[in-house]
């Protein structure tokens, strides 16, 4: 790599910019990758378009705007970001020069304006106003704990709930690509862990190439299928026969929609509800903000102050309000984790193992134990390959994500 010099020709042409607030979102929408910067940037960017040197640059700058800015350094930063595309005609990526737009954005981007038009979104509005009704009309349809159980036995029931569990993942996950695809925004599906939930998630990252308007549908997309199967869940159950297969199966669908829509207040996993928060509020780290606020009120270390003083008052004004939201999701979270989830696990595990070992005589009860192992083991598997791929896999990886 050549070494940035006053006379280096730099050309960062390609870099979108987007206004958020007092700062712009800049960046390269092929590899993804973005930065926050003040409007001084966003006007030394505009000037290095591979027509003039750095230091050619640094005087324009000045003169005709009175900016002064340290293009060196400034360069070397935008180098060492990867968010160069050539330096003295040297091309330092020639194959993201070639690439073309994903051939699943091309297909994808006019399902997505149909589904997520104004239409699509008034009807998922009134879908969730139905629902709301029907829950105030009719409030026995109300998802209880006991619909969990769509079957007799545990094992059986534990299995329909993993099914249906990823298929409304994926379909949520779907209503992101499809809204952002309908952006021109392209995205990736991975396999990630957030605290104690294995999730597959959409990669939106090129979202912040657009404007601040365009971004909302897409991060409200999911909870908009999820506003559509809960809707059709409960209507359902007004015609099937209760006590049904179907029925049952609705119910549940209702309760692990319903789960799911809660799942979003849990902020400080940077849930699609953060998104849309931090969008609206152009705080471009209040996960970061908050935490700090949390560590000031509670550890109140000497660098941690030091730190609390560096934000800008409006960062601290947000990071105040966000923090409380932060610090009572997190309380609630761990509370719900530790007296439900793990000794319900632990439970149901230890009488599967019963069931296996005691009962090899009785195939139903013989199998249904095995079943509950399975998925346990399938569960654990997939938090490893999800702690694998955010925390190991991000070595290998070049360009910044989301």
């Amino acid at each position: 790599m050549s070494e940035v010099t006053l006379h280096s020709v730099l050309d960062v042409s390609h870099l979108s910019i987007q206004p958020d607030g007092d700062e712009y979102t800049v960046g390269d929408p092929v590899a993804e990758n973005f930065i926050r910067i003040p409007y001084e940037g966003v006007a030394a960017i505009r000037l290095l378009d591979g027509s003039r040197t750095l230091g050619e640059a640094q005087a324009l700058l000045l003169e005709q705007e009175g900016i002064e800015v340290d293009f060196l350094d400034f360069g070397t930063t935008l180098l060492e970001l990867e968010l160069v595309r050539s330096i003295d005609g040297q091309l330092l990526n020639p194959a993201a020069e070639e690439q073309a737009p994903p051939s699943a954005l091309r297909w994808m981007k006019p399902i997505g304006q149909v589904v997520f038009g104004k239409i699509g979104v008034g009807l998922y509005l009134l879908f969730a106003v139905a629902s709301l009704l029907m829950f105030i009309v009719r409030p026995e349809v109300f998802p209880q704990y006991q619909d969990f159980f769509v079957f007799p036995t545990i094992g059986l029931s534990m299995l329909a709930i993993f099914i249906v569990t990823w298929v409304l993942l994926l379909l949520h996950e779907t209503a992101h690509m499809l809204a952002a695809a309908a952006a021109g925004a392209p995205v990736r599906f991975k396999l990630s862990v957030r605290w104690f939930w294995v999730v597959v998630e959409a990669e939106m990252t090129g979202l912040w190439a657009q404007p601040r308007e365009k971004r909302y549908v897409p991060f409200f997309a999911g909870m908009c299928f999820d506003t559509t199967v809960l809707f059709l869940s409960l209507l359902l159950q007004f015609w099937l026969p209760e006590g049904g297969f179907l029925n049952n199966l609705c119910q549940m669908t209702a309760l692990l929609t319903l789960f799911q829509f809660l799942s979003q207040l849990m902020i400080f996993v940077r849930t699609d509800l953060y998104f849309v928060i931090i969008t609206a509020t152009n705080a471009a780290d209040l996960s970061g903000d908050a935490r700090l606020f949390l560590k000031k009120t509670f550890l109140r270390s000497k660098d941690t102050l030091q730190a609390w003083q560096q934000l800008q008052p409006r960062q601290q004004k947000l990071a105040g309000w966000f923090g409380l939201l932060y610090g009572v999701a997190l309380v609630v979270v761990v509370f719900l984790f530790g007296l439900l989830v793990i000794p319900a696990t632990v439970s149901a595990v230890w009488l599967a193992v019963e069931q296996v070992l005691s009962d090899a005589g009785s195939t139903l009860v013989f199998w249904d134990g095995v079943i509950v192992l399975l998925l346990t083991f399938a569960q654990f598997a997939l938090w490893g390959a999800g702690i694998w791929s955010r925390y190991f896999r991000r070595q290998n990886v070049i360009t910044a994500g989301k």
